[in-house]
C-alpha cells in the first residue's frame, strides 16, 4: 500500500543522507562514533542492517527505493523463495510449454515474458477468434517477423529438450539469443534476478545428477520441494543488509 511505499522511500532517503549526501559532511550523526569526521569514516551501506518482522513486499519496495536513490550496495533478502521470483517463473513457464505446447495459458504468459517479449497487440492477434486452434498453432502460421522469430526459438527449444540435460538446456536458453536471454531478463527484472537464475541453474544441475532426465519430473520435483535459498549475507559485508 502507499504507507509501505512511503516508508521505503523515507528509509532510502535517510540512508542516502547518512552515506552520501554532502549536506551530511558537518553532521556528526553521519560518522562512525568516536572517530575523526573524515569522509572515510562516514557511515557506509555495509554499516547498516534493516530488520523486518516478515519477508513481505516491503523488502522489495525498500530495495527498489534504495537503488532508485543511488544506494546500490544492497545485499537484499536473507532468504529467497525461488518459486516467487519472476525470473524463475519465466523459466518454469518455458519448461511447462516444452512439456505441453498446446497449453494456451502458459504460452500466453511466456509470450509476454522477456524470453519472447512480444507485445499485447501480437498476443491479441494470436489469441483472438482462433476457434479450436491453439496459440502455438497460430504462432506457427503467423507471418509477423517477430512472431516467426519467437516461434523458431521455441522450435529449437523443443528439439533440444529431447536430447539435452536440463542444466545445459536452461544455459542454452539464457545465452542463445543475445537480446532475449539472460540480458533481457535482467533488463526487465533488475540485476537482483541474477541471483535467482544462479540458484535455479544450480538446482537444475542437482536434479540432473540425481534423477533421469525429464522436464515433467523436474517441474513436479520443483513444485513439491518449495525451494528456499538462505543467503550468507556475511559474505556481503560491504552492502546494506535486509534481514
Amino acid at each position: 500500500d502507499n504507507a509501505s511505499g512511503d516508508l521505503a522511500r523515507a528509509l532510502a532517503e535517510q540512508v542516502y543522507y547518512w552515506c552520501f549526501d554532502p549536506a551530511g559532511d558537518e553532521d556528526p550523526n553521519c560518522y562512525l562514533p568516536n572517530r575523526e569526521q573524515t569522509f572515510a569514516n562516514r557511515i557506509q551501506p555495509g554499516d547498516i542492517m534493516v530488520l523486518v518482522r516478515s519477508r513481505s513486499k516491503f523488502v522489495d519496495e525498500l530495495t527498489a527505493a534504495l537503488k532508485s536513490r543511488g544506494v546500490t550496495q544492497v545485499a537484499g533478502r536473507d532468504r529467497m523463495k525461488l518459486s516467487q521470483q519472476l525470473v524463475v517463473q519465466d523459466l518454469l513457464s518455458l519448461a511447462q510449454f516444452l512439456v505441453l505446447a498446446e497449453d494456451d495459458l502458459t504460452l500466453a504468459g511466456l509470450i509476454k515474458s522477456p524470453l519472447l517479449d512480444l507485445s499485447e497487440e501480437q498476443l491479441f492477434e494470436l489469441a483472438y477468434n482462433r476457434g479450436s486452434h491453439s496459440i502455438w498453432r497460430r504462432m506457427r502460421e503467423s507471418l509477423d517477423p517477430d512472431i516467426q522469430a519467437a516461434t523458431q526459438f521455441l522450435r529449437d527449444c523443443l528439439s533440444l529438450a529431447d536430447t539435452m540435460p536440463l542444466y545445459e538446456l536452461f544455459v542454452w536458453v539464457l545465452g542463445s539469443r543475445k537480446d532475449r536471454g539472460l540480458k533481457a531478463l535482467l533488463t526487465r527484472l533488475g540485476p537482483d534476478a541474477e541471483d535467482a537464475v544462479a540458484e535455479f541453474l544450480s538446482l537444475a544441475m542437482d536434479y540432473d545428477a540425481q534423477h533421469p532426465p525429464s522436464l515433467q519430473g523436474f517441474l513436479h520435483w520443483f513444485a513439491r520441494s518449495e525451494q528456499e535459498v538462505k543467503r550468507d549475507l556475511e559474505q556481503e559485508a560491504d552492502k546494506l543488509r535486509i534481514m
